[in-house]
């Protein structure tokens, strides 16, 4: 089986021991998975220096899969509560989650701003050209911004609308552009950018109302206090928040099996890394990369050093880092455990492992996917013990 490639809609997870110099052997434990599409998620939570707020999952998610800083610019608040929702303010968007929808793909809307910011014009006829489509829920055509709007899921994204084209100053340079108001956005051609993704924006509407907004609402104003970088297991690890917490994870085990913990190795980490770009790059859930590297080819191409080398490899579909994290060690430790069974189990819990390396990405399919590389020999320079 080694070197088969398995779409990732129908993943495997598997666990793989190689070691120097000796024959290459495949230990693999194969759990089927059977997926239903999922909303893109963000490796844990953000955090944008650039403004000094945090991202949570749930938007982190929504923000990663519709188009991120591009898109949706950066965040202007911290999460807060409004109106019985959870909201967090963009420049171009304000996220809002909806509880009753938990679950679904409407958990995360977009705030509609632009009826906010741009009440409904009154209704028009329909142009009659081949390249408008009209809308006669509002009463309005679109033409200009026709293609950006069916190619970015624009009822569900963007709504309906509001207006037709116009002609507007933009107040953050001075410029005119052509726009059209949306139940969700307000669309913008720049035509400086043409050819370009950057040719049809958002507008700042985010930036727009949050201002409005804040000077009527204290718990709004408070939640645009930047805040300090939230504190990480050390300011060596190379690893992020689910990372780590899948690192405390895999020693907390060991202790349990009395297996001494496992240093958190940059270098291995790095291959990790590397693998989890290769498989979501490719569409693949396997030990061999789409090179025809193995686990030890990826370590030792980053500088590490030892005797034995293994991996064991997921993906998972949980929403949040914490439940991604106790599924798959849950599934991992719920293997049988044999001194000659060389699964998941066996590998988290071997005692000849002094080192690990942890990396997780988001597939296509908005799941998680991991990989977690072993190793023996001494941790190298970075690494936390």
């Amino acid at each position: 089986m080694h070197g088969r490639r398995w779409p990732a809609s129908q993943p495997r997870r598997h666990a793989t021991i190689w070691r120097l110099s000796a024959p290459l052997f495949l230990m693999c434990g194969l759990l089927a998975l059977a997926l239903a599409p999922a909303p893109a998620r963000a490796a844990g939570p953000l955090y944008f220096a650039q403004t000094g707020h945090n991202v949570p999952d749930i938007f982190a998610n929504y923000w990663s899969a519709h188009g991120g800083l591009d898109r949706f610019g950066l965040p202007l608040t911290e999460p807060y509560k409004q109106d019985g929702l959870t909201v967090q303010y963009f420049e171009r968007a304000r996220f809002e989650r909806h509880s009753e929808y938990q679950d679904t793909p409407y958990e995360v809307l977009l705030g509609q701003l632009g009826r906010e910011l741009h009440p409904l014009d009154p209704p028009v006829q329909p142009l009659g050209d081949a390249g408008a489509r009209y809308f006669p829920q509002t009463g309005h055509n679109v033409t200009l911004f026709r293609a950006y709007w069916e190619s970015h899921n624009g009822l569900a994204d963007l709504g309906l609308p509001l207006s037709e084209e116009v002609t507007e100053v933009n107040a953050a340079n001075g410029q005119s552009y052509r726009v059209q108001y949306f139940e969700r956005a307000r669309l913008e051609y720049h035509p400086e950018c043409q050819g370009q993704p950057c040719e049809v924006q958002l507008g700042q509407l985010g930036a727009e109302r949050y201002q409005q907004v804040r000077a009527n609402d204290q718990t709004a104003s408070v939640a645009g206090a930047a805040v300090p970088p939230p504190v990480t297991a050390d300011a060596h690890t190379t690893g992020s928040s689910i990372e780590m917490l899948m690192w405390h994870t895999v020693n907390n085990d060991r202790a349990q099996a009395g297996a001494a913990p496992l240093a958190f190795d940059p270098l291995v980490a790095k291959a990790a890394q590397a693998h989890v770009a290769d498989m979501i790059a490719n569409n693949f859930i396997e030990h061999s990369g789409s090179d025809g590297s193995t686990p030890r080819d990826r370590m030792t191409q980053q500088g590490v050093q030892g005797q034995w080398f293994s991996e064991n490899i997921a993906m998972e579909c949980s929403k949040d880092s914490a439940t991604a994290v106790a599924n798959i060690e849950g599934w991992m430790m719920g293997e049988p455990y044999a001194s000659d069974l060389y699964n998941h189990h066996w590998n988290l819990i071997y005692t000849g492992y002094t080192r690990i390396g942890i990396a997780f990405g988001v597939a296509p399919n908005g799941c998680w996917v991991m990989a977690e590389d072993f190793t023996d020999g001494a941790p190298a320079p970075g690494s936390q013990t």
